[in-house]
Order: structure tokens, then sequence, then C-alpha cells
């Protein structure tokens, strides 16, 4: 019992009173008053929960700590009044480069605000050694302008727990009501539960467990509300320019709901389909420009560094370019979404979702649905590998490239229904081939679209002719890492349909 370090100390204790009596009880030294506010941050998606990290700004300091242990591993000072947003606010190089690695592109997002008042003593055994430490952190929520105590608990660190004084000091805490935290694993997850929020509370990932004995028009109904729930929480951070990743997680989910609509068959009636399809095409079409204008102005730094330093003058007009085609396209899209999302996509997707309209193959076991639809694709996906040789074309690969994405989609689906190992490994395979497959194209696209940029430049000025010396130069270095990424997409090719991953997918497919 008394290996537990936390305790909690029920809402009815008077906190200063159960200090006066410890006082009077044991050896105690106050070595530490502290009373501050807490501004915990992380991403949308929650990396840094994930990472089992902490992040909280502390008055003027930034700390990063450990999750589970609140043990600080780099800490910054801040200006209050600029709150830090994305990694390159933070000048500390090892601070920034932890957490360029778990957060990307992602801003960081305050989550919670927490008063704490920390108190800090020594215990001390008869002949006054230090047994260990006490803290007592005392919390209080704030949220909405009102205030939730939280909590207050009693954290043990003692060096020696087999001495009577630990022993009796646990044993008296524990008479007085203090009782062992075994709810929350971490602060952060108590203070959120306070506001009824929970950490991890949205993931672009799908997140459903299938049951094998379900209908098709079930499971497909449970996966498509999960994806229209992605939609609709990323269309926030769409409007306010968070950042970039909620327009990029708003057209996966678009994507996925595509597949799922055209790759598992009559689940549905085949005119709403079509219908559908179209819409979510359609919304798919108006957000293609902004995506790829973001994706350009992320690869600035990327790009400076292909090239000598003396012509990153010229790259600058070009990306000041990039930012003005990307703000007018980005209000034409944040226009739309504010006026006609709903009425044109939204809420016709959601009336029929609740339709309860059914295809003639609604009544199919899923299991028997997820093999059919998966073992298909799969098919489909090795007449076209053996169509490809080194002469393919960049089309060629490109189909190649969008097969692989339905067949993920599909896997990632139905992944509950079959046993995890298995569907892991087939998911990490076919993301290699997808990465390389995914590089290829992007080189191809990138050099295509600087290509047709230089072409549409007027060379009557110096500055015309810096910009198109520099995005000439990136498109140089493309060409070739293009050429080299060419390389290399063969042996993922034979990884990925090796006579291994074949039989895989007929044991668990056929």
């Amino acid at each position: 019992m008394y290996s537990i370090r936390t305790f909690l100390l029920p809402e009815i204790i008077d906190l200063n009173r159960f200090l006066d009596e410890l006082y009077e009880t044991f050896r105690i030294t106050t070595i530490n008053t502290e009373n501050d506010l807490y501004i915990y941050y992380d991403t949308f998606d929650w990396r840094i929960y994930a990472a089992g990290l902490l992040l909280a700004q502390n008055r003027n300091e930034l700390q990063l700590s450990n999750l589970y242990t609140e043990t600080l591993i780099h800490r910054e000072v801040v200006d209050p009044k600029q709150p830090v947003s994305f990694c390159r606010d933070i000048k500390n190089d090892a601070f920034r480069e932890q957490l360029e690695k778990i957060l990307s592109v992602r801003a960081l997002l305050p989550i919670v605000i927490a008063e704490r008042s920390y108190r800090t003593f020594v215990l001390s055994g008869k002949n006054n050694a230090s047994l260990g430490n006490i803290l007592i952190d005392d919390s209080t929520v704030i949220s909405n302008q009102e205030r939730y105590h939280m909590r207050t608990s009693i954290h043990c660190d003692f060096r020696k727990k087999k001495k009577k004084t630990i022993t009796a000091f646990l044993q008296y805490i524990i008479r007085k009501g203090a009782y062992p935290d075994l709810l929350f694993k971490d602060i952060l997850t108590s203070f959120l539960h306070s506001v009824n929020r929970h950490p991890e509370d949205y993931s672009s990932k799908i997140r459903v467990h299938l049951m094998p004995a379900m209908t098709s028009y079930d499971a497909t109904l449970i996966i498509l509300r999960e994806l229209f729930r992605i939609m609709r929480e990323n269309v926030a951070g769409i409007i306010a320019d968070t950042d970039t990743e909620f327009l990029h997680d708003f057209r996966i989910a678009i994507r996925r709901t595509r597949t799922m609509l055209g790759q598992v068959k009559k689940i549905f009636p085949e005119q709403a389909v079509i219908v559908f399809q179209q819409l979510f095409s359609g919304l798919g079409t108006l957000t293609n420009t902004t995506r790829d204008l973001d994706i350009c102005l992320l690869r600035e730094n990327h790009y400076c560094s292909l090239i000598p330093q003396n012509l990153h003058e010229g790259l600058k007009a070009f990306f000041t370019d990039v930012k003005l085609r990307r703000e007018k396209e980005r209000q034409q899209l944040i226009d739309w979404l504010k006026t006609d999302l709903d009425k044109v996509v939204f809420t016709p997707w959601e009336i029929f979702l609740a339709s309860e309209k059914k295809g003639p193959n609604a009544a199919i076991l899923i299991i028997d649905t997820a093999k059919k639809t998966i073992l298909a694709r799969y098919k489909k996906i090795i007449k076209k590998r053996n169509c490809l040789d080194a002469s393919s074309s960049d089309s060629e690969l490109h189909q190649m490239r969008i097969e692989c994405k339905k067949l993920r989609y599909l896997l990632e689906f139905f992944a509950s229904l079959f046993p995890r190992k298995s569907i892991s490994q087939l998911i990490r395979h076919l993301k290699k081939l997808q990465d390389v497959l995914g590089e290829y194209n992007d080189l191809r696209i990138q050099q295509n679209e600087l290509t047709e940029y230089i072409r549409t430049l007027t060379p009557s000025k110096k500055e015309v002719i810096q910009t198109a010396v520099a995005v000439g130069a990136v498109v140089s270095v493309i060409t070739q890492l293009k050429e080299e990424t060419r390389l290399t997409i063969e042996p993922f090719l034979s990884e990925f349909f090796s006579s291994h991953t074949k039989k895989l997918f007929s044991r668990l497919f056929s």
C-alpha cells in the first residue's frame, strides 16, 4: 500500500488545519512555497500528450516536462504578451528541435489554465535526518471565467521507505481521509476532467471498433459518421487559419469518405452514392489550390537549402507572390465554407446518414464485405504492378499511388475486424511504398509547377530575372532528386508485392 506516492485529500478537509496538525505531529520543515498560474498547451490533435510530455507557460517561462512525473526537461524565458504559437518561436535550439520532431507544422493551442499552490516540506526522523520530501499541490482550474477547485494532492518522495516515521506519516494522512490517486495517470487529465474534456478527444485517425457480426450497412454508417465528425471538427481551424493541418485533415476525411462510398459497393442506393460522390469530389476540388499553396509555403526553408546563398533573394519574390495568391484563394474558400458548406454538403449528408436508406448488399456481414473489398483492391493493384517497369510514365506511377492509397484506407477502415499484428504489418509495408511513391509524385508536381511559374515571368526587370534564375536553380535540383527517387521505387514495389505479403493477403482476406 505504501508504495503509492501520490494521495488526494477529500474536498471536506480544511487544508490549513490539516497542515497545522501535520506540524504538531511530525518533524516537518517548510522549504518552499509557490503560487502560480499555468497555461497548458498542446496541438489540436494532442501530439505533445501522445509523446508523454507536458508543455506549460508559467508567468514568463515556457516549460517542457515529463507528463507523468512533471520532471523539467527544457525551459525558456518568453514574453507573456506574445504567446508561443509554433516551434519556430522557441529560441532554445534543443527545446525547439525536440518539439519540432513532435509538432512538425502544427500550432500550439491553450488547452487548460490552472492555478497551482505548491508547498514543499522535508520530513525528518528522530535524529533530524531527512527522510524525504513532501509536496502538497492545491490546484484550481479556470474556465470561462469560472473557478473549479480541482484537487489537493500529496506527493511523497521518500528515500527510506522502511523507516517507522514514514510508515506513521502515511498511516496518519490515510486516517485523516487521504486516499491513493488511482483515477488519473497524469495531472493534465485530471485538470481536463474538471471541465468535461479528456486528452486525445480529437484524432484524424479512424477510431472505430467493428464486430464481424455487424451488417455492412451498420458498420459503414459507423465509419462514415466518424469521418463526418473529423470534417466538422476541422472547419473552425480552417476558417481561423490556425495551422495548415486543419485543411489537410479535412481533405483526408473527404478522400476517405469518397473511398468508402466508391469501394464498398451497394450498401446504399446507387443514385444517392453518385450524388454524394459528386458533392464530396467538388468539395475536395474547392480546397485543392489553397492546399497546394500551403505546401509550397512550407517548403520555403527547404528550397533555400537547395541553392546557393546568393540566389536566396530571388526566391523571396517568388514566395511573396505565393503568399498573395494563397491569401486570395484562402479567402474565397473561407467565404464558401461560411455560406455554403452546411447547406450544400453537410446538412444533406447528415440527413442521408440518418435516413436508413439501404442498398441490396446492406444486410451482408461486414466481415464478408471487408474481405471481398480488400482482396479485390489488392488484385487490381497487382495487375497495375505487373505493368510497371523502368520505362513506366509518371502518370502510371501516380495511378499506382492512388490505388495504394485506396487500399490503405480500406485496411484502416476494417482493421478492427482482423488480427492487429497482421494488419499492422500490411499497413506498415504499404506505407513504405506509399511514402516513396508520394515523394516521387511531390517532386513531379513541384517540377511542373515551378517550371510553369518561370514561363509566366516577363524578364523586363532585374528582380524578375533574379527570381527566374533562383526558381530555375531549384527546378534543377528537384529534377535531380526526382531521378534519384525514381531509382528507389522498384525495391519498395518488390517488398510490398513479395510472396510473403501475397500469402498474408490471401490468408486474411480469401
